[in-house]
Protein backbone atom coordinates (compact mmCIF):
# COMPACT_ATOMS: atom_id res chain seq x y z
CA UNK A 1 0.00 0.00 0.00
CA UNK A 2 1.28 3.60 -0.83
CA UNK A 3 2.49 5.36 2.50
CA UNK A 4 -0.06 7.90 3.29
CA UNK A 5 2.82 10.86 3.50
CA UNK A 6 3.92 10.03 -0.11
CA UNK A 7 0.51 10.23 -1.35
CA UNK A 8 -0.36 13.41 0.52
CA UNK A 9 2.84 15.05 -0.64
CA UNK A 10 2.46 13.77 -4.42
CA UNK A 11 -1.17 15.23 -3.90
CA UNK A 12 -0.06 18.32 -3.24
CA UNK A 13 3.16 18.62 -5.67
CA UNK A 14 0.52 17.94 -8.54
CA UNK A 15 -1.39 20.62 -7.41
CA UNK A 16 1.39 23.07 -7.79
CA UNK A 17 1.93 21.79 -11.17
CA UNK A 18 2.80 25.76 -11.95
CA UNK A 19 5.38 26.15 -10.07
CA UNK A 20 7.48 23.65 -11.77
CA UNK A 21 10.42 22.67 -10.19
CA UNK A 22 9.58 24.43 -7.05
CA UNK A 23 6.99 21.61 -6.32
CA UNK A 24 9.06 18.48 -6.65
CA UNK A 25 9.15 16.73 -3.59
CA UNK A 26 12.35 15.69 -3.78
CA UNK A 27 14.07 17.85 -5.84
CA UNK A 28 17.62 16.50 -5.83
CA UNK A 29 19.14 19.95 -6.58
CA UNK A 30 20.29 23.48 -4.93
CA UNK A 31 18.07 26.12 -4.12
CA UNK A 32 19.95 28.38 -6.64
CA UNK A 33 19.88 25.96 -9.54
CA UNK A 34 15.53 25.46 -8.94
CA UNK A 35 15.04 29.22 -8.45
CA UNK A 36 17.28 29.59 -11.78
CA UNK A 37 14.97 26.82 -14.36
CA UNK A 38 12.51 28.63 -12.93
CA UNK A 39 13.14 31.57 -13.90
CA UNK A 40 14.40 30.18 -17.22
CA UNK A 41 10.77 28.73 -18.10
CA UNK A 42 8.86 31.86 -16.88
CA UNK A 43 10.96 34.01 -19.17
CA UNK A 44 11.39 31.78 -22.80
CA UNK A 45 7.84 29.76 -22.36
CA UNK A 46 7.18 32.20 -25.02
CA UNK A 47 9.84 30.77 -27.26
CA UNK A 48 9.96 27.13 -26.44
CA UNK A 49 6.46 25.98 -26.19
CA UNK A 50 2.84 26.22 -28.26
CA UNK A 51 -0.29 27.81 -26.87
CA UNK A 52 -1.88 24.15 -27.90
CA UNK A 53 -0.83 20.50 -27.41
CA UNK A 54 -0.01 17.72 -29.55
CA UNK A 55 1.29 14.64 -27.38
CA UNK A 56 1.23 11.51 -28.48
CA UNK A 57 1.76 8.62 -25.62
CA UNK A 58 2.31 5.17 -26.01
CA UNK A 59 1.69 2.95 -22.77
CA UNK A 60 2.47 -0.63 -22.83
CA UNK A 61 1.05 -2.90 -19.94
CA UNK A 62 2.22 -5.79 -18.34
CA UNK A 63 0.71 -9.01 -20.85
CA UNK A 64 2.61 -10.17 -23.10
CA UNK A 65 -0.02 -10.30 -25.85
CA UNK A 66 1.34 -6.89 -27.88
CA UNK A 67 -2.11 -6.20 -29.23
CA UNK A 68 -4.32 -6.16 -26.40
CA UNK A 69 -1.39 -4.60 -24.26
CA UNK A 70 -1.08 -1.46 -26.42
CA UNK A 71 -2.93 1.95 -25.86
CA UNK A 72 -2.12 5.10 -28.50
CA UNK A 73 -3.00 8.41 -27.61
CA UNK A 74 -2.58 11.80 -28.51
CA UNK A 75 -3.14 14.34 -25.48
CA UNK A 76 -4.55 17.68 -27.16
CA UNK A 77 -6.97 19.54 -24.39
CA UNK A 78 -6.88 20.10 -20.78
CA UNK A 79 -8.89 17.45 -20.38
CA UNK A 80 -6.91 14.97 -22.06
CA UNK A 81 -4.09 15.58 -19.40
CA UNK A 82 -6.18 15.60 -16.84
CA UNK A 83 -7.44 11.94 -17.31
CA UNK A 84 -4.05 10.94 -18.39
CA UNK A 85 -2.44 12.57 -15.59
CA UNK A 86 -4.70 12.86 -12.72
CA UNK A 87 -3.65 12.73 -8.87
CA UNK A 88 -3.69 9.68 -6.60
CA UNK A 89 -7.28 10.96 -5.72
CA UNK A 90 -9.76 7.44 -5.86
CA UNK A 91 -7.58 6.43 -8.79
CA UNK A 92 -7.24 2.61 -9.18
CA UNK A 93 -3.99 0.77 -9.69
CA UNK A 94 -2.25 1.96 -12.65
CA UNK A 95 -1.28 -1.33 -15.17
CA UNK A 96 0.81 0.59 -17.25
CA UNK A 97 4.65 -1.13 -17.44
CA UNK A 98 6.15 1.29 -20.35
CA UNK A 99 5.34 4.69 -21.09
CA UNK A 100 6.48 6.60 -23.97
CA UNK A 101 5.89 10.36 -23.90
CA UNK A 102 6.76 12.19 -27.08
CA UNK A 103 7.33 15.90 -27.20
CA UNK A 104 7.72 17.14 -30.95
CA UNK A 105 8.47 19.98 -33.03
CA UNK A 106 7.48 20.80 -36.41
CA UNK A 107 11.17 21.10 -37.31
CA UNK A 108 14.72 22.25 -36.09
CA UNK A 109 14.28 25.71 -35.77
CA UNK A 110 9.76 25.31 -34.28
CA UNK A 111 8.79 25.41 -30.88
CA UNK A 112 7.39 21.95 -29.11
CA UNK A 113 3.89 21.21 -29.80
CA UNK A 114 2.93 21.67 -25.98
CA UNK A 115 1.47 24.34 -23.71
CA UNK A 116 3.82 24.98 -20.67
CA UNK A 117 0.90 23.87 -18.61
CA UNK A 118 0.65 21.09 -19.72
CA UNK A 119 4.57 19.95 -19.84
CA UNK A 120 4.51 21.27 -15.86
CA UNK A 121 1.84 18.95 -15.64
CA UNK A 122 3.64 15.97 -17.38
CA UNK A 123 6.85 16.63 -15.85
CA UNK A 124 5.29 17.16 -11.89
CA UNK A 125 3.30 13.94 -12.69
CA UNK A 126 6.65 11.94 -13.19
CA UNK A 127 8.74 14.08 -10.82
CA UNK A 128 11.27 14.41 -13.87
CA UNK A 129 14.56 15.64 -12.32
CA UNK A 130 14.92 20.17 -12.67
CA UNK A 131 17.91 19.18 -14.47
CA UNK A 132 15.62 18.20 -17.90
CA UNK A 133 15.12 22.12 -18.20
CA UNK A 134 18.47 22.45 -19.17
CA UNK A 135 18.29 19.70 -21.76
CA UNK A 136 14.85 20.78 -23.30
CA UNK A 137 16.25 24.77 -23.26
CA UNK A 138 17.85 23.80 -26.88
CA UNK A 139 14.55 23.53 -28.97
CA UNK A 140 14.06 27.19 -27.79
CA UNK A 141 13.32 29.43 -30.92
CA UNK A 142 16.51 31.58 -31.26
CA UNK A 143 16.00 35.49 -31.99
CA UNK A 144 17.71 36.99 -34.97
CA UNK A 145 20.52 38.60 -32.94
CA UNK A 146 21.64 35.06 -31.39
CA UNK A 147 22.67 32.12 -33.00
CA UNK A 148 22.42 28.45 -32.55
CA UNK A 149 25.85 27.54 -32.42
CA UNK A 150 26.02 27.44 -28.32
CA UNK A 151 23.03 25.15 -28.79
CA UNK A 152 24.97 22.57 -30.87
CA UNK A 153 27.75 22.90 -28.11
CA UNK A 154 25.68 21.69 -25.14
CA UNK A 155 25.45 18.14 -24.47
CA UNK A 156 25.37 16.82 -20.99
CA UNK A 157 24.32 13.45 -18.78
CA UNK A 158 22.48 14.00 -15.81
CA UNK A 159 21.58 11.14 -13.49
CA UNK A 160 19.67 10.71 -10.39
CA UNK A 161 19.67 6.79 -8.42
CA UNK A 162 17.63 6.10 -4.98
CA UNK A 163 18.24 2.38 -4.98
CA UNK A 164 19.00 2.40 -1.42
CA UNK A 165 16.66 2.88 1.44
CA UNK A 166 18.11 6.25 2.58
CA UNK A 167 17.84 7.86 -0.79
CA UNK A 168 14.17 6.15 -1.74
CA UNK A 169 11.84 8.24 -3.40
CA UNK A 170 7.82 8.72 -3.12
CA UNK A 171 6.48 5.10 -2.68
CA UNK A 172 3.09 4.76 -4.81
CA UNK A 173 1.77 1.50 -5.76
CA UNK A 174 -1.05 3.21 -7.70
CA UNK A 175 1.32 4.77 -10.22
CA UNK A 176 3.88 1.59 -10.08
CA UNK A 177 6.26 3.69 -8.14
CA UNK A 178 8.22 1.82 -5.28
CA UNK A 179 10.61 5.00 -4.76
CA UNK A 180 13.54 2.67 -5.86
CA UNK A 181 14.55 3.22 -8.98
CA UNK A 182 17.05 5.76 -11.26
CA UNK A 183 16.53 8.96 -13.58
CA UNK A 184 18.54 9.64 -16.63
CA UNK A 185 18.66 12.69 -18.77
CA UNK A 186 20.67 13.19 -21.50
CA UNK A 187 20.75 14.65 -25.49
CA UNK A 188 22.37 13.01 -28.26
CA UNK A 189 23.01 14.65 -32.31
CA UNK A 190 22.27 13.23 -35.35
CA UNK A 191 23.31 14.71 -38.59
CA UNK A 192 20.76 13.94 -41.86
CA UNK A 193 20.55 15.16 -45.22
CA UNK A 194 17.23 17.12 -45.45
CA UNK A 195 16.99 17.10 -49.01
CA UNK A 196 15.93 13.20 -48.66
CA UNK A 197 12.96 14.34 -46.81
CA UNK A 198 11.33 16.27 -49.63
CA UNK A 199 10.96 13.31 -52.78
CA UNK A 200 10.95 15.48 -55.12
CA UNK A 201 13.47 18.04 -54.56
CA UNK A 202 15.55 14.77 -53.81
CA UNK A 203 14.64 13.58 -57.33
CA UNK A 204 16.51 16.66 -59.21
CA UNK A 205 19.27 17.03 -56.63
CA UNK A 206 20.23 13.62 -56.34
CA UNK A 207 23.47 13.84 -58.78
CA UNK A 208 24.10 17.22 -57.96
CA UNK A 209 26.22 16.93 -54.26
CA UNK A 210 27.09 20.74 -54.20
CA UNK A 211 22.69 21.49 -54.23
CA UNK A 212 22.70 18.88 -50.79
CA UNK A 213 21.85 20.29 -47.17
CA UNK A 214 23.06 19.07 -44.17
CA UNK A 215 21.34 19.77 -40.32
CA UNK A 216 22.40 18.76 -37.03
CA UNK A 217 19.77 17.80 -34.93
CA UNK A 218 19.24 17.83 -31.41
CA UNK A 219 17.35 14.82 -29.57
CA UNK A 220 16.61 14.97 -25.42
CA UNK A 221 15.83 11.70 -23.87
CA UNK A 222 14.57 11.17 -19.63
CA UNK A 223 14.02 7.86 -18.59
CA UNK A 224 12.96 7.09 -15.13
CA UNK A 225 13.35 2.17 -14.29
CA UNK A 226 11.62 1.75 -11.01
CA UNK A 227 13.31 -1.43 -9.63
CA UNK A 228 10.54 -3.10 -7.57
CA UNK A 229 7.72 -2.77 -10.20
CA UNK A 230 9.38 -2.83 -13.31
CA UNK A 231 7.33 0.24 -14.64
CA UNK A 232 9.28 2.63 -17.17
CA UNK A 233 8.75 6.07 -18.65
CA UNK A 234 10.61 7.44 -21.90
CA UNK A 235 10.18 11.42 -22.36
CA UNK A 236 11.29 11.94 -25.48
CA UNK A 237 12.08 15.14 -27.10
CA UNK A 238 12.99 15.34 -30.79
CA UNK A 239 12.22 18.00 -33.86
CA UNK A 240 9.48 15.73 -36.08
CA UNK A 241 8.58 12.46 -35.28
CA UNK A 242 11.68 10.72 -35.84
CA UNK A 243 12.70 9.04 -32.58
CA UNK A 244 8.41 8.20 -32.54
CA UNK A 245 8.93 6.26 -35.97
CA UNK A 246 12.00 4.16 -34.69
CA UNK A 247 10.33 3.07 -31.18
CA UNK A 248 7.28 2.18 -33.03
CA UNK A 249 9.36 0.02 -35.29
CA UNK A 250 11.12 -1.59 -32.24
CA UNK A 251 7.95 -2.07 -30.14
CA UNK A 252 6.05 -3.46 -33.52
CA UNK A 253 3.51 -0.75 -33.70
CA UNK A 254 4.53 -0.49 -37.32
CA UNK A 255 4.60 -4.14 -38.22
CA UNK A 256 0.92 -4.08 -39.70
CA UNK A 257 1.75 -1.34 -42.23
CA UNK A 258 5.20 -3.42 -43.08
CA UNK A 259 3.09 -6.25 -44.34
CA UNK A 260 1.91 -3.85 -47.07
CA UNK A 261 4.97 -2.94 -48.28
CA UNK A 262 7.50 -4.76 -49.90
CA UNK A 263 10.42 -2.87 -48.72
CA UNK A 264 11.96 -5.34 -46.31
CA UNK A 265 14.24 -3.37 -44.99
CA UNK A 266 12.28 -0.42 -43.43
CA UNK A 267 10.48 -2.74 -41.97
CA UNK A 268 11.84 -5.78 -39.59
CA UNK A 269 9.84 -7.80 -37.69
CA UNK A 270 10.10 -6.92 -33.86
CA UNK A 271 11.84 -9.11 -31.59
CA UNK A 272 9.81 -10.22 -28.51
CA UNK A 273 12.32 -9.15 -26.00
CA UNK A 274 11.91 -5.30 -26.94
CA UNK A 275 8.20 -5.09 -26.46
CA UNK A 276 7.71 -7.66 -22.95
CA UNK A 277 7.06 -5.55 -20.08
CA UNK A 278 5.54 -8.44 -18.05
CA UNK A 279 8.60 -8.77 -15.55
CA UNK A 280 10.94 -6.53 -13.93
CA UNK A 281 13.43 -8.17 -15.50
CA UNK A 282 11.76 -8.09 -19.03
CA UNK A 283 10.95 -4.28 -18.65
CA UNK A 284 14.72 -3.72 -17.48
CA UNK A 285 15.70 -5.50 -20.98
CA UNK A 286 13.54 -3.19 -23.05
CA UNK A 287 14.91 -0.07 -21.36
CA UNK A 288 18.01 -1.19 -22.95
CA UNK A 289 17.40 -1.84 -26.72
CA UNK A 290 15.60 1.63 -26.37
CA UNK A 291 19.20 3.46 -25.34
CA UNK A 292 20.22 1.02 -28.22
CA UNK A 293 18.08 2.29 -30.70
CA UNK A 294 18.84 6.22 -29.40
CA UNK A 295 22.39 5.37 -29.90
CA UNK A 296 21.69 4.08 -33.57
CA UNK A 297 19.95 7.03 -33.94
CA UNK A 298 22.85 9.08 -32.87
CA UNK A 299 25.46 7.15 -35.01
CA UNK A 300 23.49 6.83 -38.46
CA UNK A 301 24.28 9.18 -41.38
CA UNK A 302 28.01 10.63 -40.56
CA UNK A 303 29.41 8.77 -42.82
CA UNK A 304 27.85 10.37 -45.79
CA UNK A 305 28.24 13.65 -44.63
CA UNK A 306 31.48 13.35 -43.99
CA UNK A 307 32.25 11.38 -47.74
CA UNK A 308 30.00 14.70 -48.80
CA UNK A 309 32.59 17.40 -46.97
CA UNK A 310 35.78 15.48 -48.71
CA UNK A 311 33.62 15.39 -52.30
CA UNK A 312 33.18 19.20 -51.53
CA UNK A 313 36.61 19.97 -50.36
CA UNK A 314 38.16 17.98 -53.19
CA UNK A 315 35.80 19.41 -55.81
CA UNK A 316 37.06 23.43 -54.37
CA UNK A 317 40.68 22.83 -53.92
CA UNK A 318 42.13 19.66 -55.82
CA UNK A 319 42.76 21.92 -58.69
CA UNK A 320 45.31 24.13 -56.38
CA UNK A 321 47.64 20.85 -55.56
CA UNK A 322 47.92 19.51 -59.83
CA UNK A 323 47.52 22.88 -61.79
CA UNK A 324 50.17 25.09 -61.77
CA UNK A 325 48.04 28.32 -62.74
CA UNK A 326 45.02 27.83 -60.50
CA UNK A 327 43.68 30.99 -60.08
CA UNK A 328 41.16 31.38 -57.18
CA UNK A 329 39.22 34.08 -55.72
CA UNK A 330 38.13 35.42 -52.58
CA UNK A 331 34.49 33.68 -52.95
CA UNK A 332 36.00 29.98 -52.95
CA UNK A 333 37.92 30.73 -49.72
CA UNK A 334 34.93 31.74 -48.02
CA UNK A 335 33.39 28.79 -49.14
CA UNK A 336 36.64 26.46 -47.75
CA UNK A 337 36.35 28.66 -44.41
CA UNK A 338 33.09 27.94 -44.50
CA UNK A 339 33.60 24.13 -44.83
CA UNK A 340 36.07 24.15 -42.47
CA UNK A 341 33.53 25.52 -39.52
CA UNK A 342 30.99 22.79 -40.79
CA UNK A 343 34.34 20.28 -39.86
CA UNK A 344 34.89 21.80 -36.69
CA UNK A 345 31.39 21.52 -35.83
CA UNK A 346 30.73 18.21 -36.58
CA UNK A 347 34.11 17.07 -34.65
CA UNK A 348 32.14 18.85 -31.67
CA UNK A 349 29.36 17.09 -32.02
CA UNK A 350 30.77 13.71 -32.54
CA UNK A 351 32.48 14.02 -29.19
CA UNK A 352 30.32 15.45 -27.56
CA UNK A 353 28.14 11.67 -28.28
CA UNK A 354 30.86 9.34 -27.66
CA UNK A 355 31.19 11.37 -24.20
CA UNK A 356 27.69 10.85 -24.06
CA UNK A 357 27.13 7.57 -24.61
CA UNK A 358 30.51 6.39 -22.60
CA UNK A 359 28.50 8.31 -19.36
CA UNK A 360 25.25 6.35 -20.22
CA UNK A 361 27.82 2.91 -20.64
CA UNK A 362 29.59 4.02 -17.34
CA UNK A 363 26.44 4.47 -15.23
CA UNK A 364 25.16 1.20 -16.30
CA UNK A 365 28.44 -0.98 -15.10
CA UNK A 366 28.03 1.02 -11.77
CA UNK A 367 24.26 -0.62 -11.05
CA UNK A 368 25.84 -3.84 -11.06
CA UNK A 369 27.71 -2.58 -7.68
CA UNK A 370 24.28 -2.22 -6.08
CA UNK A 371 22.87 -5.25 -3.80
CA UNK A 372 19.70 -5.22 -6.06
CA UNK A 373 21.47 -6.08 -9.17
CA UNK A 374 23.89 -8.49 -7.88
CA UNK A 375 21.69 -10.68 -6.53
CA UNK A 376 20.20 -11.28 -10.28
CA UNK A 377 22.77 -12.58 -12.47
CA UNK A 378 20.52 -12.07 -15.72
CA UNK A 379 21.15 -8.65 -14.78
CA UNK A 380 24.66 -8.59 -15.40
CA UNK A 381 23.76 -10.63 -18.67
CA UNK A 382 21.68 -7.55 -19.80
CA UNK A 383 24.45 -5.25 -18.98
CA UNK A 384 27.21 -7.03 -20.28
CA UNK A 385 25.34 -7.20 -23.73
CA UNK A 386 24.03 -3.89 -24.01
CA UNK A 387 27.50 -2.52 -22.79
CA UNK A 388 29.28 -4.51 -26.03
CA UNK A 389 26.74 -3.12 -28.52
CA UNK A 390 27.24 0.33 -27.13
CA UNK A 391 30.88 0.32 -27.38
CA UNK A 392 29.96 -0.78 -30.89
CA UNK A 393 28.72 2.92 -31.02
CA UNK A 394 31.00 4.37 -29.34
CA UNK A 395 33.92 3.19 -31.32
CA UNK A 396 32.19 4.22 -34.52
CA UNK A 397 31.80 7.53 -33.20
CA UNK A 398 35.46 8.21 -32.12
CA UNK A 399 36.52 7.06 -35.74
CA UNK A 400 34.36 9.27 -37.51
CA UNK A 401 35.20 12.43 -35.23
CA UNK A 402 39.51 11.23 -36.00
CA UNK A 403 38.23 11.20 -39.78
CA UNK A 404 36.87 14.94 -39.29
CA UNK A 405 39.97 15.74 -37.38
CA UNK A 406 42.05 14.67 -40.07
CA UNK A 407 40.07 16.06 -42.96
CA UNK A 408 40.05 19.59 -40.61
CA UNK A 409 44.27 19.79 -40.94
CA UNK A 410 43.43 18.61 -44.54
CA UNK A 411 41.17 22.00 -45.13
CA UNK A 412 43.12 23.73 -42.93
CA UNK A 413 46.44 23.16 -45.43
CA UNK A 414 44.74 23.74 -48.64
CA UNK A 415 43.21 26.94 -47.15
CA UNK A 416 46.59 28.21 -46.63
CA UNK A 417 47.39 26.87 -50.09
CA UNK A 418 44.92 28.97 -51.77
CA UNK A 419 45.41 32.30 -49.65
CA UNK A 420 49.34 31.56 -50.98
CA UNK A 421 48.08 31.49 -54.63
CA UNK A 422 45.85 34.91 -53.56
CA UNK A 423 48.84 36.32 -52.16
CA UNK A 424 50.78 35.16 -55.13
CA UNK A 425 48.59 36.88 -57.38
CA UNK A 426 48.37 40.03 -55.18
CA UNK A 427 51.81 40.13 -54.85
CA UNK A 428 52.31 40.05 -58.70
CA UNK A 429 49.99 42.31 -59.44
CA UNK A 430 51.98 44.98 -56.71
CA UNK A 431 55.37 44.15 -58.76
CA UNK A 432 53.30 45.14 -61.77
CA UNK A 433 52.33 47.96 -60.65
CA UNK A 434 55.41 49.08 -59.04
CA UNK A 435 57.18 48.25 -62.36
CA UNK A 436 54.83 50.23 -63.85
CA UNK A 437 55.00 53.19 -61.49
CA UNK A 438 58.69 52.95 -61.89
CA UNK A 439 58.96 53.64 -65.69
CA UNK A 440 56.51 56.59 -64.83
CA UNK A 441 58.99 57.91 -62.49
CA UNK A 442 61.92 57.86 -65.10
CA UNK A 443 59.86 59.37 -67.40
CA UNK A 444 58.82 61.91 -64.59
CA UNK A 445 62.77 61.97 -64.03
CA UNK A 446 63.56 62.98 -67.38
CA UNK A 447 60.72 65.79 -68.14
CA UNK A 448 62.15 66.99 -64.76
CA UNK A 449 65.74 67.76 -66.04
CA UNK A 450 64.38 68.88 -69.48
CA UNK A 451 62.25 70.99 -67.51
CA UNK A 452 65.39 72.24 -65.41
CA UNK A 453 67.56 72.84 -68.44
CA UNK A 454 64.89 74.99 -70.66
CA UNK A 455 63.16 76.77 -67.65
CA UNK A 456 66.30 79.47 -67.42
CA UNK A 457 66.34 79.77 -71.29
CA UNK A 458 62.25 80.35 -71.23
CA UNK A 459 62.63 82.56 -68.31
CA UNK A 460 65.55 84.51 -69.72
CA UNK A 461 63.98 84.55 -73.49
CA UNK A 462 60.49 85.89 -71.80
CA UNK A 463 62.71 88.78 -70.00
CA UNK A 464 64.02 89.68 -72.72
CA UNK A 465 61.12 90.09 -74.83
CA UNK A 466 59.71 92.79 -72.47
CA UNK A 467 60.19 96.85 -72.73
CA UNK A 468 63.06 96.35 -70.41
CA UNK A 469 65.57 95.19 -72.75
CA UNK A 470 65.69 97.06 -76.53
CA UNK A 471 68.05 96.84 -79.36
CA UNK A 472 67.68 99.23 -82.37
CA UNK A 473 68.41 98.56 -86.11
CA UNK A 474 71.00 101.61 -87.30
CA UNK A 475 74.69 101.32 -86.61
CA UNK A 476 76.98 101.37 -84.10
CA UNK A 477 79.44 98.54 -83.35
CA UNK A 478 77.53 95.24 -82.28
CA UNK A 479 74.47 97.00 -84.07
CA UNK A 480 71.67 94.96 -86.04
CA UNK A 481 72.51 93.76 -89.66
CA UNK A 482 70.43 93.44 -92.09
CA UNK A 483 70.29 91.81 -95.93
CA UNK A 484 74.07 91.94 -97.48
CA UNK A 485 73.00 94.51 -99.94
CA UNK A 486 71.24 96.71 -97.53
CA UNK A 487 67.96 96.36 -99.54
CA UNK A 488 64.57 95.64 -97.96
CA UNK A 489 62.96 92.75 -99.27
CA UNK A 490 60.86 92.59 -102.90
CA UNK A 491 57.20 93.44 -100.75
CA UNK A 492 58.76 96.48 -99.55
CA UNK A 493 57.35 95.77 -96.01
CA UNK A 494 59.13 92.74 -94.73
CA UNK A 495 62.78 93.17 -93.52
CA UNK A 496 65.31 90.39 -91.20
CA UNK A 497 67.23 91.33 -88.96
CA UNK A 498 69.84 89.93 -86.66
CA UNK A 499 71.43 91.36 -83.17
CA UNK A 500 74.81 89.43 -82.26
CA UNK A 501 74.74 91.65 -79.36
CA UNK A 502 71.41 90.42 -77.88
CA UNK A 503 72.62 87.17 -78.51
CA UNK A 504 75.45 86.98 -76.77
CA UNK A 505 73.42 88.58 -73.60
CA UNK A 506 70.96 86.03 -73.61
CA UNK A 507 74.11 83.36 -73.59
CA UNK A 508 75.64 85.10 -70.76
CA UNK A 509 72.76 85.51 -68.39
CA UNK A 510 71.20 81.81 -69.71
CA UNK A 511 74.03 79.73 -69.42
CA UNK A 512 75.06 81.04 -65.86
CA UNK A 513 71.03 80.59 -64.70
CA UNK A 514 70.68 77.52 -65.86
CA UNK A 515 74.15 76.34 -63.69
CA UNK A 516 72.75 77.83 -60.60
CA UNK A 517 69.46 76.28 -60.98
CA UNK A 518 70.72 72.70 -61.70
CA UNK A 519 73.06 73.40 -58.66
CA UNK A 520 70.20 74.55 -56.01
CA UNK A 521 68.47 71.32 -56.78
CA UNK A 522 71.07 69.02 -56.46
CA UNK A 523 72.06 70.76 -53.14
CA UNK A 524 68.04 70.39 -52.19
CA UNK A 525 68.16 66.86 -53.15
CA UNK A 526 71.24 65.38 -51.53
CA UNK A 527 71.44 68.02 -49.08
CA UNK A 528 68.43 69.56 -47.54
CA UNK A 529 66.12 66.90 -47.21
CA UNK A 530 68.45 64.45 -45.47
CA UNK A 531 69.20 66.88 -42.93
CA UNK A 532 65.33 68.44 -42.85
CA UNK A 533 64.89 64.21 -42.01
CA UNK A 534 67.52 63.78 -39.11
CA UNK A 535 66.01 67.29 -37.96
CA UNK A 536 62.78 65.95 -37.45
CA UNK A 537 63.78 62.74 -35.89
CA UNK A 538 65.68 64.13 -33.38
CA UNK A 539 62.90 66.67 -32.76
CA UNK A 540 60.24 63.38 -32.31
CA UNK A 541 63.11 61.91 -29.92
CA UNK A 542 64.19 59.37 -32.15
CA UNK A 543 67.60 59.78 -32.37
CA UNK A 544 67.70 61.33 -28.99
CA UNK A 545 70.01 59.47 -25.94
CA UNK A 546 67.60 56.96 -24.46
CA UNK A 547 67.36 57.76 -20.25
CA UNK A 548 68.00 54.44 -18.32
CA UNK A 549 65.58 55.56 -16.02
CA UNK A 550 62.74 56.10 -18.23
CA UNK A 551 63.70 53.39 -20.04
CA UNK A 552 63.16 51.34 -16.49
Amino acid sequence: MAIAGDTQKFSESCQKADKYPLNLVLQGASTGSLLAQRAFLRENAGDLFLQKSTVPLLEFRGEKSIRNSVTAKILRSDEDFKDQFPDLTNRQQSTTRCRFVFLQAASSQAKLDVRLAHAKRIFTCFQVMPAYIDFVSVFAVKRADEEDISDIRFSSFREHVSLSDEMRGLNLPQLGLSGRGYQLSYNLKSVANTAKEYPARWTVVRNNREQWSWSIRQAVFHHQFDIEHGTTLWILTTARNYIQTRVEQLTGQTHNHAKSIDDETDFLEPRPQDRDFSTTEASFRASLAVHLVLAQYASEDWRGYLRWLEVMIEKMTGSALTMTNYNPDMFKLTAVQITEDKINKAVLTLNANARVLESLDSFYRRLLDHPEFQANPRYKGYIDHFSMQLRDYVYDTRMFSERAQTLGKIVGDRKNLVQQRLQARATDRVEKLTLQQHLEAKIMRVIAVMTLIYLPATFVSTFFSTDIVKYQNGGGSGGSSGPKDGSSSDNGNDSTSFSGLALARWFEVTIPLTVLTFSVAIWWYYFWEPWNARLRAWWRGEDRPKDPEKMI
